[in-house]
């Protein structure tokens, strides 16, 4: 058996590939704040999280495009004071899908022009939303089905 000498430079590549295939890869955050937000094709990917309203507010998606994907996250609860969230699309009749509540009842999208929260949304409930170029692919993981409502 022969013996194989690698040069200095050689091992510091392979030392560099492995520490960018270990490094972890963090998520975008988009945060919003009391005022209309509209997401664009370059957020995609991103978890969004919704502050608490203090009026109805307005998440306006982006057109459909092939691959755009969305997190969007209550990042607190509601109140009787609180407004709601209303997420639309920039195309009408866009979003498929359906709302799962941990109570009540579920709700059936389809092809609506928007899914909105009313004001008692609980912190952590989640939308899920994958565009295949002509739909928007929504699920929405919630406390209570009821506090969303679909229209279009």
């Amino acid at each position: 058996m022969g013996t194989k000498r690698i040069g200095h430079a050689r091992i510091r590549s392979l030392i560099n590939k492995n520490q960018n295939q270990l490094q972890t890869r963090y998520q975008k955050v988009v945060t919003t704040s009391d005022a209309a937000k509209t997401l664009t094709a370059a957020d995609s990917g991103a978890l969004v999280i919704l502050a608490q309203a203090t009026a109805s507010r307005v998440l306006t998606l982006p057109s459909v495009a092939a691959g755009l994907t969305f997190e969007i996250c209550a990042g607190a609860d509601g109140d009787a004071g609180s407004g709601a969230w209303v997420i639309t699309p920039s195309d009408t009749d866009t979003l498929d899908g359906v709302v799962i509540g941990r109570t009540g009842t579920g709700v059936v999208i389809n092809a609506a022009d928007t899914l909105t929260a009313d004001a008692t949304i609980k912190m952590g409930d989640r939308v899920l939303l994958s565009c295949d170029g002509t739909t928007w692919f929504t699920t929405a993981l919630v406390n209570d089905a009821g506090d969303w409502t679909v229209a279009g």
